[in-house]
């Protein structure tokens, strides 16, 4: 076609004698990109060439005038043709019924104008006269328009090299049976030119048309059915799209739908979203051409964290500047934990993190072609970025703190520092007065001293605002339905693809599950921060994962059923497009190892990469890709079971319609192996049934442990069970039995009625699947042999505990008789049932945690053009900024949830419900330093404790120690010289000195020296009356025999220390020797009647009847000889026997060394020796590290 050029200063030039004419404006001056006008008959069927050759062009000053000689003729269609870069042009209807049409001075009646597509970046917290929105192009990805509800062009966005935006059309008819009909492919690549613009009609022969068309943009391209649902249901499409106002209203936007002047708006950049998302205001960077706002933030970041560890006035500084309502790092806790990385490496070139702040380079205005031309911006929404934005502001946050708690774990007196804050600091423990609180006046305590710099409370408590702040802007958004139905754009997707939702989905229950107040463990007291929000985002979680919920996201996370029981498959199976949830396809995704170059989401093709790396240790490529699946629906599933768990309160109830949805969703996973699971009340499992990780006799699983199981605890931690069991003392066996036995059927009780567990017939392939888990002790051999969801080990978790809830309500209201005395094993086999499935929670840990230090240096196939949709940048840092960041994410919901879970079995272990599980505030704390012990082993061998307890070892004994002060232990023989010696002189301390140079230069041996002063050595000895009594008034049975040998005993040596409810790990050696005493009284007149002793240590032991441990210590029951007494003329002789006593306690304290308790002397830099102090001296009182009656004895208790 040709086109004949006239130029013209006035549309009204020619009115006079111009004839009958088509015209149509299109607004802007000339236009470089490769559009056509296209006529044909009314039909669409026949085409017009002969009045296409007859077009002329009139360029003015605002805009282009193309008209055709229109004398008499009938009405035709005009269409708008794109070129393209492979097959046929693109076409697209323009206007229909089109006749000669006057030529008007302003406003022709057809008018077309080219538009770039922007997008609102809002900001959270505006300074004052500044605005809250700011334009900026959209990101890479997809531009959807529909017009009369029929998709009329699909777009997708890319940036050119120098840095413009370009749009290329899909040739949407190769996807239509026939015009009209329904997109029949999911993966439609743009064969379009590159534009610069989009033409959208505005006015069509005199009348406005702009009113037919909505759009949209997404980061993703729409399958096919989210394309037909979007055509078919006008309410989802018009709160999916906006719809465009009137262009010639354009203004300063400040909603979607809204037209913009482009010469109106600020220069700015192409985008770079993954960068952005964590940027606290992203417009800034975008709006910075030099490509340096994102690296001075960094800058910024590093000097205030050098700041902190200069400490005072520096760190003051620092804190009061990160406090400004304006200040530029407010909002960045993702720069923070990168400067906090260069800090602890000390080599920035290594950095993943820093590769993201570097300079983005110079950058061209990519909007001045676009603002040269005169053409006009046109404002959609972008809510998944908005969503991303928010979400990764509370993950970088946490990330923060979890960062910051690491950092205090390397920092070189940390275990003290841990150590006082958490037993000195609380002014009360357990509602009394901590009698060690008054020695912090000893050392200085704000906010910038010492102790606090080694915590870095000021920085933590800068993170827990983050936190804070980064959830109320999360909970915001999402509570907000249409912004969850936009998530419909990634759950409709396809194949492989269907992951990034789930993906995403994980984050948002990790998010919603937070409590800012309590996330610092490291806190002594709940943080003061804003509540309201919190309980917000705790509603929404639930409501999210409840039964029935009306909530959007509900609907695209869980298939839809009623209870445990998915409906009808054939129901829920089709791709409606509206993104609810589909099982089969749920099913399908870890079945088959995807092709990266398919894929279209970052998420997707990150766990492809992971799935080709070796360092995750299974046999086949499509295993490590099911694995690396898995952990996205484990990581939701955690995550929820965790959040229920922490939201259990009157407010809350948490019943099973909260727990149906998750286990829909395992089913939906793998049917074949979990579809025989159901939820049910405890008091209807069925009789052949088992409880999963509770009961299962062919299995010999009871009260959640197997025989095996029991004794291997005896064996090794005789030491820590529960006050209530008596052993003889030559071996492991019970004196009495405890008789579980007689303990009432639970499942029998009325309470069993509101407790649900997982059950399963005995039969079914999970029972087998479950019984082998317990063979296995890392994850990979499990994966390797056993086809098991990670959803069964949260199942067993949640059984065992609420098993032990209903334990607490029957003995409640059942009395605790003699009936119901197996109640003390039950309840201790529940508790190291609970110990042992948080060690399994934790077996998946190590399997990534593991693979992200070689996924660091490790390059695997990932498609950088993908990637660079995101951030064209970062791309060039693959893989890895993306892929280890993204793994990150997978792993961290995970861990989140396995610190509350943890945190669960903690309550177990602390709750004071029944007085059958815990006697008193000291038994509770050596129960606590039990699963202490057991979890931090597992922990420690991920290398993974800090991050997920969020605290120390010396985090975990302070803990114990605190519940020994609370029950009145821990002071009674403290000696508050020593203690203040070591506050002045210590790491922390003003007054060093070379005498006590072990202390300030030493963190380990001040550490060990603090530790010995607070976990002073107790020796008890008391007269014992009427034993067998006493045993059976606290229920254990007792024989005839058993009995009459017990009322021998006549004595009680108690061996007490507090270090172990410091150390994870502590044993007591002690020894025993029988004393024969004589006291001499003379009968003289000349005397004056006092007693003369003198004692002997025999080289013979006592004869020892009965041992008990307890909680801190031992009990020895002893049966000595009965006293003599002779007298004569003159005197009278008494014959008595006492034991002496000698007591150690050793703990390992690092691979190759061992402490020994009780502690030298303060000023004394002794050091233990084998040859020296392995064996005690009787011959010696106050031998260096051993405890004996004499220096250690406690006041004889009547």
């Amino acid at each position: 076609m040709s086109e004949h050029q006239s130029n013209s200063n006035n549309t009204s030039n020619g009115l006079a004698c111009e004839g009958e004419k088509l015209i149509i404006e299109v607004m802007g001056t000339a236009n470089p990109d490769p559009h056509t006008f296209r006529i044909y008959d009314r039909t669409d069927q026949i085409q017009q060439e002969w009045l296409e050759n007859k077009a002329e062009t009139e360029s003015l000053d605002a805009q282009q005038l193309h008209c055709w000689p229109w004398d008499g003729k009938d009405k035709k269609n005009v269409w708008l043709e794109i070129a393209s870069e492979e097959g046929a042009p693109v076409r697209v209807p323009l206007f229909n019924d089109v006749e000669a049409t006057p030529r008007q001075s302003e406003l022709q009646w057809n008018r077309i104008w080219p538009v770039v597509p922007l997008t609102l970046l809002r900001d959270q917290n505006p300074a004052p006269g500044l605005p809250v929105y700011h334009p900026v192009p959209v990101r890479s990805g997809f531009v959807y328009i529909f017009r009369e509800g029929t998709l009329w062009r699909e777009l997708e966005v890319t940036n050119t090299d120098s840095g413009q935006l370009a749009f290329s059309d899909v040739r949407l008819t190769d996807y239509r049976n026939a015009p009209g009909q329904p997109l029949n492919a999911d993966h439609r690549p743009p064969v379009g030119s590159q534009l610069e613009s989009v033409w959208l009609p505005v006015r069509g022969m005199a009348q406005p048309v702009i009113d037919a068309f909505e759009l949209a943009f997404s980061e993703v391209q729409w399958s096919a059915d989210r394309v037909i649902y979007l055509e078919q249901n006008a309410s989802a499409r018009s709160q999916r799209c906006a719809k465009p106002g009137n262009p010639d209203r354009a203004q300063i936007p400040d909603a979607a739908g809204q037209w913009a002047r482009v010469s109106d708006l600020p220069e700015m950049r192409t985008r770079e979203s993954y960068l952005e998302q964590h940027l606290p205001k992203p417009w800034k960077s975008i709006h910075d051409l030099s490509g340096s706002y994102s690296n001075n933030l960094f800058g910024q970041a590093v000097e205030e964290q050098e700041a902190f560890a200069t400490g005072s006035n520096s760190a003051k500084s620092a804190y009061e500047t990160a406090n400004y309502r304006d200040a530029s790092l407010r909002g960045a806790p993702s720069l923070r934990v990168a400067a906090l990385e260069v800090a602890r490496t000390q080599a920035c070139d290594g950095l993943d993190d820093q590769a993201m702040w570097q300079p983005l380079g110079r950058a061209s205005d990519a909007l001045a072609s676009i603002r040269e031309r005169g053409w006009h911006a046109l404002v959609l929404d972008d809510p998944l970025f908005q969503i991303r934005h928010r979400l990764a502001q509370a993950m970088d946050a946490q990330r923060y703190l979890s960062t910051l708690t690491e950092t205090v774990g390397e920092q070189p007196n940390t275990d003290s520092a841990q150590l006082i804050y958490r037993v000195m600091g609380p002014a009360y423990l357990g509602g009394k007065e901590n009698p060690l609180h008054k020695h912090l006046e000893e050392i200085e305590t704000d906010l910038f001293s010492k102790l606090h710099l080694t915590l870095r409370t000021a920085q933590r408590q800068l993170a827990i605002e983050e936190l804070a702040v980064g959830q109320q802007h999360f909970v915001e958004i999402i509570e907000r339905p249409e912004k969850q139905w936009a998530l419909a754009d990634l759950f409709s997707l396809q194949g492989a693809d269907y992951i990034e939702g789930f993906a995403l989905a994980q984050q948002f229950v990790q998010v919603l599950a937070m409590n800012p107040r309590t996330a610092d463990k490291l806190r002594i007291n709940e943080a003061n921060v804003e509540k309201a929000y919190t309980d917000r985002a705790h509603k929404l979680l639930v409501d999210i994962l409840s039964d029935g919920s009306s909530q959007p996201l509900h609907a695209m996370l869980f298939p839809a059923g009623d209870g445990d029981e998915m409906t009808d498959k054939g129901e829920t199976d089709e791709n409606c497009g509206d993104g609810r949830c589909r099982p089969r396809d749920i099913e399908a995704i870890a079945k088959n190892t995807p092709d990266t170059e398919s894929l279209q989401t970052l998420s997707a093709v990150a766990l492809a990469g992971i799935a080709r790396h070796e360092s995750l240790n299974l046999t086949t490529q499509l295993k490590r890709w099911a694995a690396a699946v898995s952990t996205i629906f484990d990581g939701i599933q955690k995550s929820s079971q965790a959040a229920l768990t922490t939201l259990k309160s009157h407010t809350y109830q948490i019943n099973a319609r909260l727990y149906g949805p998750l286990l829909r969703m395992a089913k939906a996973r793998d049917p074949k192996l979990l579809g025989t699971v159901k939820l049910v009340s405890r008091s209807s499992v069925p009789a052949d049934w088992v409880i999963l990780g509770v009961t299962d006799p062919k299995g010999g699983l009871t009260f959640g442990l197997t025989e095996a199981e029991r004794q291997e605890h005896i064996n090794q931690h005789g030491r820590r069970r529960f006050y209530g069991e008596f052993y003889q003392p030559d071996s492991n066996t019970p004196l009495g039995s405890t008789n579980r036995s007689r303990m009432p059927n639970l499942g029998a009780a009325a309470e069993a009625r509101d407790v649900h567990v997982f059950a399963a017939p005995a039969s079914a392939e999970v029972t087998g699947a479950h019984r082998k888990l317990r063979q296995y002790k890392r994850w990979d051999e499990i994966a390797d042999n056993i086809r098991l969801p990670y959803f069964i080990v949260v199942i067993e978790a949640f059984n065992i505990w609420n098993e032990t809830r209903l334990l607490d309500k029957v003995l409640a209201n059942q009395g605790r008789s003699r009936a119901a005395v197996g109640a003390i094993s039950t309840g201790f086999d529940l508790l190291l049932a609970s110990t042992l499935s948080a060690e399994r929670l934790l077996l998946d840990v190590g399997k990534w945690r593991g693979l992200t230090s070689g996924l660091n240096a490790t390059h695997f196939s990932i498609n950088r053009n993908l990637v660079a949709r995101f951030s064209p940048n970062l791309a060039k840092a693959l893989p890895r900024v993306v892929s280890y960041r993204l793994l990150g994410g997978i792993v961290s919901g995970g861990l989140t949830a396995i610190v509350s879970l943890m945190d669960m079995v903690h309550e177990i272990d602390t709750g004071d419900g029944d007085a059958a599980l815990a006697h008193g505030a000291s038994a509770v704390s050596g129960g606590m330093m039990l699963m202490g012990g057991l979890m931090f082993s597992s922990a420690a061998s991920t290398s993974a404790s800090l991050i997920l307890l969020g605290m120390g070892p010396a985090a975990w004994l302070a803990i114990g120690i605190a519940l020994a002060i609370g029950g009145g232990i821990a002071a009674v023989m403290l000696n508050d010289p020593p203690l203040v010696d070591w506050l002045k002189r210590g790491p922390f301390g003003t007054e060093q000195d070379d005498m006590y140079g072990h202390l300030a230069n030493d963190p380990a041996e001040a550490y060990y020296r603090l530790v010995g002063l607070l976990s002073q050595p107790r020796i008890l000895m008391e007269k014992v009356r009427n034993l067998p009594v006493k045993l059976l008034q606290n229920g254990v049975e007792l024989d005839a025999q058993q009995e009459r040998r017990l009322s021998q005993v006549n004595y009680k040596v108690r061996i007490e220390n507090n270090v172990s409810s410091f150390l994870d790990e502590s044993n007591l050696v002690s020894h025993l020797r029988l004393v024969t005493e004589n006291k001499t009284i003379s009968n003289k007149p000349s005397s004056n009647g006092f007693p003369v002793t003198r004692r002997r240590v025999q080289k013979t032991s006592p004869d020892v009847l009965l041992e008990q441990p307890l909680a801190n210590g031992r009990a020895y029951y002893i049966a000595l000889p009965k006293d003599q007494i002779s007298n004569s003329l003159f005197k009278t002789t008494i014959t008595g026997s006492s034991v002496a006593v000698r007591a150690q306690w050793h703990s390992r304290w690092s691979d190759d060394e061992r402490r020994y308790f009780p502690a030298p002397e303060l000023d004394e830099a002794l050091s233990y020796s084998p040859d020296d102090y392995s064996q005690p001296d009787f011959g010696e009182e106050n031998q260096p590290f051993w405890a004996d009656e004499q220096t250690h004895r406690m006041k004889e208790e009547a």
